[in-house]
């Protein structure tokens, strides 16, 4: 095979790697890039349960006032929606992401407040990619 047609990955990358797999092919600041997406999506979905339990409600509950909760509520689950895919379009490119850690961002996805913890996950990713950035 000529240097000019090597693949782009191995056949072990993605997010069913074994740890410590070969990722040199990886660009770095691509998926540096994807990580900042993956931790702004978190944090907003986050963000919109909050807003959805603690904003709009108590104004349904309290003040009959329920326009917050009708727009909101489909609003959050759109939110939920889209960090579901880009959990699943940045795991299934990135060859450091293995099953438990996969499994680990879905589930907490799908736990009210569970975002918030999938950004100590990405922060670790983060930190190790910046190192190879580095080095």
């Amino acid at each position: 095979m000529s240097p000019s047609l090597k693949p782009l990955r191995n056949d072990n990358a993605g997010p069913f790697s074994a740890p410590g797999d070969d990722f040199d092919h990886v660009n770095v600041r691509d998926e540096l890039a994807q990580l900042r997406r993956l931790r702004i999506a978190s944090f907003l979905e986050g963000a919109m349960l909050l807003v959805l339990l603690l904003i709009a409600v108590p104004l349904k509950h309290v003040f009959d006032w329920s326009i917050g909760v009708k727009l909101m509520g489909p609003a959050h689950g759109v939110a939920v929606l889209a960090y579901l895919w880009l959990i699943l379009q940045t795991t299934a490119s990135a060859p450091y992401f293995n099953r438990r850690e996969t499994a680990q961002l879905i589930i907490l996805a799908l736990i009210p407040m569970g975002v918030f913890f999938n950004g100590l996950l990405l922060a670790r990713k983060n930190a190790s990619l910046r190192k190879r950035e580095v080095a």
